[in-house]
């Protein structure tokens, strides 16, 4: 009697075996939100290994440029190593502040704080030398708000560093501030390359980016982390965009 082949097959945790022909046979179905996973992973491993790779190359040009007596470049390769930094800072508490929304509400530590003061303090802390031609605040008014002090400033600086990343180097960008009887508007203008509504629909989505972000760093995590901690301050955050029209960016939260 000839034998027959049977197939069994056993399916757990996502691993599928088939058995029966004296092999096993190991089919790996990772569902989407695995892959995403490591897509994840992925490129935050990426966006951490870029700006430190670029702090090591500048740090040893900064010695031979000292050697020399070379004040311009040392200058250049300062500003570039401190714009690395910065960009380190954002993505490691963008990360933890993804982490703790992930497991609940974060907590918001609260004062009272000048929006003027802080937008001009983020714009000559963010913009590097070559861009400072090109980037205007226009805020000529005081507004005060009550609110987590870093975290807005740093919902400033992702508006601001996306801005800076997505627009032509020869357009300009605008951080303009309003108070709208009892709320404070913040509004960052570029002349990017815009976005089309589909990608309107996911902006604020987290590991979502746009598809003019190719070959550009970020985690998606930003404008996620930023809409969050807006509504937590009992504001919200719009946008406006369009293919070849650039995009506009604004957060409104309550003013004092």
């Amino acid at each position: 009697m000839e034998a027959q082949s049977e197939r069994v097959t056993g399916e757990k945790k996502g691993v599928r075996f088939a058995m029966g022909t004296g092999e096993h046979e190991p089919i790996r179905e990772l569902d989407s939100s695995a892959r995403l996973q490591d897509d994840e992973l992925a490129q935050i491993v990426h966006d951490l290994k870029n700006p430190l790779a670029s702090i090591a190359i500048e740090a040893e040009l900064l010695d031979s440029r000292i050697a020399r007596g070379d004040r311009r470049e040392t200058a250049k390769s300062i500003d570039r190593i401190t714009q690395n930094v910065m960009f380190l800072d954002r993505l490691i508490y963008d990360l933890m502040d993804a982490c703790t929304l992930a497991n609940g509400e974060f907590n918001l530590r609260r004062s009272r704080f000048d929006l003027r003061q802080m937008i001009e303090a983020v714009v000559d802390r963010i913009v590097p030398w070559p861009d400072r031609h090109r980037v205007f605040a226009d805020v000529d008014e005081n507004v005060y708000v009550v609110g987590d002090e870093l975290r807005i400033e740093r919902v400033i600086g992702n508006l601001l560093d996306n801005a800076l990343k997505y627009s032509p180097s020869t357009s300009a960008i605008v951080v303009s501030l309003q108070r709208d009887i009892r709320m404070a508007r913040v509004t960052v203008t570029d002349g990017g390359p815009g976005m089309t509504p589909g990608e309107l629909a996911f902006i604020f989505e987290p590991y979502r980016r746009a598809s003019t972000s190719a070959g550009r760093s970020g985690s998606g995590l930003g404008l996620y982390v930023s809409k969050r901690i807006i509504e937590a301050h009992g504001g919200r955050i719009e946008v406006e965009s369009a293919p070849g029209k650039g995009s506009q960016f604004s957060f409104l939260i309550p003013a004092v």
